[in-house]
Parts: structure tokens; C-alpha cells; sequence
């Protein structure tokens, strides 16, 4: 059974736990996935990765938006799930959160000093994080070191950040409507935090219209009745039920173990033994490809519009070693190398770099794609975008993760309302180019294969693909219901033809046009 616990505080906000803690305290509970939500911060993702692989724990990135209804003032908690990584918008709506909090705290010490408290200041560093944020649990901590208190949450702490505490503030937080939006524009799918705390149940249709997608049922302050009432909106509304411990550690008001409390949502099974390595193993090379394309380059051309760059072979070198490494003897097929054939057991595609001349000019929109095969057919497979910090992932028969998240099945569109993705150089029919909403091409068929997965395109089109451009992406299309067709040497230079979609249905119109 999967124990999932999707609202946990860190060292990084107002928790007391670091992230090893976390993920050994997750372990001991026997949790199978967990998501660190600090308040308005975000915890270095390689430290979260890194423990996670160290305990077997899986992860998603996680935050928890301080935000409020600016109707009514009151607090409205936005929890985001699944986002990339580098999370440009969300960090800028965290730091806009840190400024707030470090000018808040420098009037609260202030008036500290004034009242007559006396506290170490070298201190202040050490409790107030990587983001140089002070919480309340940290003040109140000063004080217990200076004598004021022995306990965090005595009369003291109510004295001062109670209703009408000497140091509670207006609340200044923005409005929801800028917390989802930093969540959705990072590829994260967000969950109101306990509804039932601030009684915010009226707000749940217009969060569903701006993009919510769950509501948090089981958590620590949510009666029966609460989270029957969450249960009910949820059916109402198309939501899915989240939960979680909320737990600070030793910085609660009442100590929660993680696992208190627990999601009913994202209970997916975990990756394998081999999708680890795959996952590991592009996250990696990610890291290191786009490292790599933020520098000049020396690049060649191979022939024909094929180019091939430094990056390309410092990425095939990465995987190609480690997988030699952890899985001796099995074969190996890459672009940048010799053409091979598939044996009768394991064997490993690689497109080191889909999307060079990308790569080049843009410095975006180019790809790496593994795929494993187990005699001729696949068996998992990973895309993953260095510029965005996307991955894709899928195993046989277990659908497909964009960053941990389970996509959905695909849906079929028709011939007149696909968006279509052209990468020929060759004359498409009259009746097929006439017929399509829309036509694009982004230059990397691994690229125009993960836009099929996310449903932002609906057809794609190449008269020059080999197995390396297409094994990852065909498999898991595949995996969430779409089809393709490869026509052998009929493609530009000898090259395959591919024609792919998003449903069977929409294939076979689509042929049929050509």
C-alpha cells in the first residue's frame, strides 16, 4: 500500500526538520511518497533528490503560497504539486514573500528591543534560514535562549502573536489569483490548503475556475464534518482529495509525526529498480547539458542538415559510462555512435541531443530521450527538456509522469481541429495542410513528441526520423493511448517516415489525407 504525505514544513520555512531529517523520518513511517510544501520557499531540489534516492522515498516538488482572499482579508493557503524545478515564477512570488518578511521582521525586532527583551544577535543568522526569513517559531526561539520562555508556545507567544498580539501584523500577503498563476505557469497543479481553517469552502468554484485541482481533506485541524464537507465539494466540483501531517517537527503548536495525516491523491505506484537509474540518470545529464549549452560551442556538420555539437557527445559519454557501468553487457544503440542492431535482450536508444541546432541558436528546445527494449519491444522510457526541467517517464503499462505528476490519458481530436506538428521538408498534401487547425514545428521531433504527451499538440508529421529520434517519445505516446505509424526508408535521404497522434482515430484520418 502507498503512504503518501503531501504537506511537510522543512528548515527552509518554519519546520525544524532538515531535509535528510525529513526523509528519514519518512522512511521510519514507512511513506512511499512525500512532498516538502515550505511556506513561501523553496528547498534546494538536488538536496531533495539526493535524499530521496539515499532513502527510497520518491518525491515531488512542493510549496505552500501564502496568499488571502482580497475581498475579505481572509489567510487563503495555495499547496502546488509536479512543478519544474527551476521554477522561475514561483521563486519570484517567494521572494516577493522574503521581502515582505525580512521588513516585517525588522520592525518586530525593534519593537522587541524596545519593549526591553535582550536576545543574541548572532543567533538571528542561525535560526533564520537559507532565506534569511525569520518565522514566529524563530523569534520565539531567541527568547527561550535569552530565558524570556521554556517553552515555545507558553502565554508568551500568545502575548505576542496571538489575536491582538504586540507583534502580529496586517496581513499582506497577495491574492490568490498571483499564487495559482506562479504555480500553473511552472507546470504545478495546486490543492487549497485546509479549507476548513479559515472556512474558505465559498471560494472552491472560483479556484476551480482558475485552475485548481484539488482541495486537502485530511489534515490535522479538519473535524469529520470537515472533511466530509471537503469530500462533498470535491464530487461536486471535479477535485481530487489531498492530505497530509502539516507537520513543523518540534516548531508545532501540537507535535505531527509525518504520516498523521495522508493523501488520497497522487498514490501512484513508485518507479522501478530500472526507472530510478533512467530517472537519476537524466536528471543528470540535464543538469549537465545545460550547463554545457550556456557556453560556446564547436559544432559540426554531419551532412545534410544534420549537425552534431560537443554536447552531444559529453552526453552520450554520461549515459552510455553509467550505463555500461550499472548494467554490464547490455546492448547499446546511439545516435553519435555506429549503427547497431537490437538484441534478443536488453537494449538501450539514445538520442544524446534531439534538437542541436536548437541547441546552437536558441539555447532551448533541445532534448535528450532513453528508451530500453526488451527484445524489440519497449519497455520504458524517459524525455527530458535541460532548458525547462521537464521529464517525462513511463513504464510498460503504468502510464506516464511529467515531473513525478501522472498525465492523463490522451483525447481524440479531429482531422479540422488538430494542431499540427510539420517536420518535413517534403510537400504534404493539399487536402491534409487544408484540413488542420494549425501548423508548427519546434525543431526537435522528441520536443514536438513531448507537446502529443502534454496535449498541446495533436499531430505530428517527419519524413526524417531514425529509431534514436523516436523510440522514447513513440513509447510513451503509446502508453497514454496515441498512435503512430513508421514507414521504413520512405522519409527524406532513406530516412523513416513518421506519422503520430494523439488517439488511433485521428492516425487513420490523417493517413488517409496523405
Amino acid at each position: 500500500m502507498n503512504k503518501v504525505d503531501l504537506h511537510i514544513h522543512s528548515v527552509h520555512s518554519d519546520g525544524s526538520m532538515n531535509i535528510d531529517e525529513v526523509f528519514r523520518s519518512a522512511k521510519e513511517e514507512g511513506m512511499t511518497r512525500v512532498a516538502i510544501t515550505d511556506h513561501d520557499a523553496l528547498p534546494p531540489w538536488d538536496e531533495v533528490k539526493a535524499a530521496r534516492d539515499r532513502y527510497r522515498v520518491d518525491a515531488v516538488t512542493g510549496v505552500e503560497l501564502s496568499c488571502q482572499d482580497p475581498l475579505t482579508g481572509r489567510s487563503v493557503h495555495l499547496l502546488g504539486y509536479g512543478f519544474r524545478p527551476s521554477a522561475p515564477h514561483i521563486r519570484a512570488f517567494c521572494e516577493e514573500m522574503g521581502i515582505l518578511r525580512r521588513e516585517q521582521n525588522t520592525r518586530q525586532l525593534a519593537i522587541l528591543k524596545e519593549m526591553g527583551y535582550e536576545f543574541a544577535c548572532e543567533k538571528l543568522m542561525e535560526y533564520m534560514g537559507p532565506w534569511g526569513v525569520l518565522q514566529k517559531q524563530h523569534i520565539l526561539r531567541l527568547l527561550m535562549d535569552a530565558g524570556y520562555t521554556d517553552h515555545m508556545y507558553s502565554s508568551l507567544f500568545f502575548e505576542l502573536f496571538g489575536r491582538g498580539g504586540i507583534l502580529l501584523e496586517a496581513d499582506e500577503s497577495p491574492g490568490y489569483e498571483e499564487g495559482m498563476s506562479a504555480i500553473l505557469a511552472d507546470g504545478g497543479i495546486v490543492s487549497l490548503a485546509h479549507p476548513g481553517l479559515s472556512e474558505i469552502w465559498d471560494l472552491v468554484p472560483t479556484l476551480k475556475d482558475l485552475g485548481l485541482s484539488a482541495l486537502e481533506m485530511d489534515h490535522p485541524v479538519h473535524s469529520k464534518e470537515q472533511q466530509e464537507r471537503a469530500r462533498q465539494l470535491a464530487e461536486k466540483y471535479d477535485l481530487q482529495l489531498s492530505g497530509g501531517s502539516d507537520t513543523h517537527g518540534t516548531y508545532g503548536y501540537i507535535h505531527r509525526r509525518i504520516g498523521e495525516h495522508l493523501s488520497h491523491w497522487l498514490t501512484h505506484d513508485n518507479p522501478s529498480e530500472r526507472m530510478y537509474f533512467v530517472r537519476r540518470l537524466l536528471e543528470r545529464a540535464s543538469k549537465e547539458a545545460l550547463a554545457l549549452s550556456r557556453r560556446p560551442l564547436s559544432s559540426w556538420d554531419k551532412g545534410k542538415y544534420d549537425w552534431v555539437c560537443e554536447v552531444d557527445f559529453s552526453i552520450q559519454k554520461l549515459i552510455l559510462d553509467e550505463i555500461t557501468r550499472q548494467y554490464p553487457g547490455e546492448t547499446l544503440i546511439s545516435e553519435e555512435m555506429p549503427e547497431a542492431d537490437f538484441s534478443e535482450g536488453s537494449t538501450w536508444v539514445l538520442d544524446p541531443i534531439d534538437g542541436t541546432r536548437n541547441l546552437l541558436y536558441e539555447r532551448e528546445n533541445f532534448f535528450i530521450s532513453l528508451a530500453l527494449y526488451e527484445g524489440k519491444h519497449a519497455v520504458l522510457a524517459g524525455l527530458a527538456d535541460p532548458y525547462k526541467s521537464e521529464l517525462f517517464l513511463g513504464e510498460k503499462s503504468k502510464g506516464v509522469m511529467k515531473n513525478g505528476l501522472p498525465l492523463p490519458k490522451l483525447s481524440s481530436v479531429s482531422l479540422e481541429d488538430a494542431l499540427l506538428e510539420n517536420g518535413t521538408r517534403n510537400g504534404l498534401s493539399q487536402k491534409i495542410l487544408s484540413s488542420v487547425q494549425a501548423i508548427r514545428y519546434s525543431g526537435s521531433i522528441a520536443k514536438s513528441l513531448s507537446m502529443l504527451l502534454s496535449g498541446k499538440r495533436h499531430l505530428l508529421i517527419s519524413d526524417k526520423v531514425k529509431i534514436w529520434d523516436i523510440a522514447g517519445g513513440v513509447f510513451l505516446l503509446e502508453e497514454l493511448g496515441g498512435a503512430a505509424k513508421v514507414f521504413p526508408g520512405k522519409g527524406r535521404g532513406g530516412a523513416d517516415m513518421l506519422v503520430a497522434a494523439v488517439s488511433r482515430e485521428l492516425l487513420e484520418e490523417a493517413l488517409a489525407a496523405l
